[in-house]
């Protein structure tokens, strides 16, 4: 599987283990939107390419961004219940590699949010 899946796996794991039980792979998904839109983001940003002078307000840039990756997060996750084969195939991994995963992820997550407040 790929970091994506794992990553989202990670999400979805954790959000099981909460009150949004129900919704967990919708959630999980809109999580790793905000975070890959967060660091389309910040490469962009990086490059010198700022898209809202040519689209014209943030509004209109996270529409732009956030929806075709929602899109895509449903065909990856939720679509045809992808996510139960995620869940099946991580579901046999060793207790290693889940705290690998999970510290993984975690790092994935600080290291996104503090590349956005550094520059």
């Amino acid at each position: 599987m790929n970091v994506i899946e794992n990553i989202y796996y990670r999400f979805y794991s954790f959000l099981k283990s909460t009150s949004a039980n129900d919704v967990a792979e919708y959630v999980a998904s809109i999580w790793l939107c905000i975070l890959l839109g967060t660091n389309i983001i910040v490469i962009l940003k990086y490059l010198g390419f700022n898209p809202i002078d040519f689209i014209g307000s943030f509004k209109a840039y996270a529409i732009v961004l956030y929806f075709p990756l929602l899109a895509l997060m449903y065909f990856m996750f939720i679509k045809d219940k992808r996510f139960l084969v995620i869940e099946k195939y991580y579901s046999v991994e060793s207790f290693k590699s889940k705290v690998k995963g999970m510290v993984l992820s975690i790092i994935y997550i600080i290291i996104t949010f503090a590349l956005l407040l550094i520059h």
